[in-house]
């Protein structure tokens, strides 16, 4: 219950509010770096699962990560990522199956 009133917090945030929904982010997921960034909508199922690392940008209508997923730095996901995989490149593709 926690994760869904901090995503809906999140989003219903004001778009001027950077410094609340980077609080609010912190707060849901399970680790970040000290700079991270999404726009909303931003949704999850729990959030104490995820980690964002140092100057994470998730932007509008995000795509599906599946569990296990290690996404390379630098890589830009544009698409769905199946779970159990390592994910780089620009555009992300997948690299190899854990």
């Amino acid at each position: 219950m926690n994760a869904r009133r901090l995503t809906r917090l999140f989003n219903q945030s004001l778009e001027t509010d950077d410094q609340q929904r980077m609080k609010l982010l912190k707060e849901l997921l399970g680790s970040t770096g000290n700079q991270i960034y999404a726009e909303p909508v931003f949704r999850c199922d729990y959030g104490y699962n995820i980690h964002a690392g140092e100057n994470f940008y998730a932007n509008l209508g995000c795509v599906f990560i599946g569990s296990n997923a290690v996404i390379a730095s630098g890589a830009v996901v544009t698409k769905n990522m199946p779970g159990n995989t390592v994910v780089g490149g620009i555009p992300a593709a997948v690299i190899k199956q854990l």
